[in-house]
C-alpha cells in the first residue's frame, strides 16, 4: 500500500537514529504495545496516518516534548 492506513505495517526511524522500529496500526481492542501494534487513535498512530514512503512526521508526546519520525517502509 502506498499511505498509512489501518491494517498497515509500518518502520519508522526516529530522527538521529538508524534502528528501524516496527508499528502496526490496529482497533483500539488489539493494542498490544509489546508487539508494537498501536492504535489509529493512539498520538503516533495520528501523525502517520495517511503518510507516504519517506515522509517525515513528529509526534507529541504527553510530556510536550516531540519526536521525528521517517517512514521507510509500508507493508
Amino acid at each position: 500500500t502506498d499511505a498509512v492506513v489501518p491494517g498497515s505495517i509500518v518502520y519508522v526511524v526516529k530522527e538521529g537514529d538508524k534502528d528501524k522500529k516496527k508499528f502496526q496500526i490496529v482497533g483500539s481492542e488489539e493494542v498490544d504495545m509489546a508487539a508494537g501494534k498501536i492504535s489509529l487513535s493512539s498520538p503516533i498512530g495520528q501523525a502517520m496516518f495517511g503518510k507516504k514512503k519517506n515522509e517525515s512526521f513528529t509526534v507529541e508526546l504527553p510530556s510536550g516534548s516531540k519526536i521525528n519520525y521517517k517512514i521507510v517502509e509500508i507493508e
